[in-house]
């Protein structure tokens, strides 16, 4: 199901490209670059300070945390001119995040003992529209953006058990939130084509639920727009 949602907005694009590129009043990029998460982007659990209570023992409190590195962005977008200096911009790309690493501790003795190491991969799909505002449009044009955006959320983990214990953690979870994106960037105009430079602050899940960590993130793109 996700993949045709994904398949059937890129094929928008493509017909609206090709039944506007007649008047050059639209016009398709491509672009990738980094994705840089802050620590709860990939989180283990909402509460990363649950614990698991078996009878009177705590088995685990609370989970020793490193944040996402650096993760990567792809995107497509079109652009259709609403006058000369607003733009219109429908989007679709993926975020991913890999290697969040996460102990599972318990004490024993006063003595800190990971039972077990997990390593998290975190997916976001954003399907964004929004809205570039040109300064001014010359062979450097820069401008201001604000998108709308619908995320499709996935998360996985890799669970690598130390010691012999077999508590139930979920491996994979899905989720679905409404985020928005505020940024900043630059076209070069080459006649044929423009050369595009994009930094974004983006809020995947503006409604929290269940006092879910905010997750946001910041993209660094470069981009090549036809």
């Amino acid at each position: 199901m996700k993949k045709n949602k994904i398949i059937i907005v890129i094929l928008i694009l493509v017909v609206i490209n090709n039944k506007a590129n007649a008047d050059n009043s639209m016009h398709l990029g491509f672009f990738g670059g980094l994705a840089i998460p802050n620590e709860k982007v990939s989180q283990f659990y909402d509460d990363a300070k649950k614990g698991i209570q078996l009878d009177t023992i705590t088995w685990g409190k609370y989970f020793l945390e490193k944040a996402a590195n650096i993760g990567y962005n792809l995107k497509m977008q079109g652009r259709i001119e609403l006058t000369n200096n607003f733009i219109f911009v429908p989007s679709i790309g993926i975020c991913r995040f890999s290697e969040g690493i996460y102990d599972l501790i318990v004490p024993f003795s006063n003595n800190d003992t990971a039972i077990a190491t997990t390593q998290s991969t975190a997916n976001i799909i954003p399907i964004s529209v929004g809205i570039n505002t040109y300064l001014f449009k010359k062979f450097l044009s820069p401008y201001i953006n604000a998108d709308l955006v619908y995320n499709y959320m996935s998360y996985s983990y890799d669970i690598v058990w130390n010691k012999n214990f077999a508590l139930p953690i979920a491996t994979s979870t899905t989720m679905h939130r409404l985020g928005y994106g505020i940024g900043a960037g630059l076209d070069i105009n080459l006649s044929l084509i423009s050369l595009n430079f994009e930094t974004k602050f983006n809020v995947a899940n503006i409604i929290k639920y269940d006092d879910e960590p905010p997750k946001n993130y910041f993209t660094f793109l470069l981009g090549i727009i036809f």
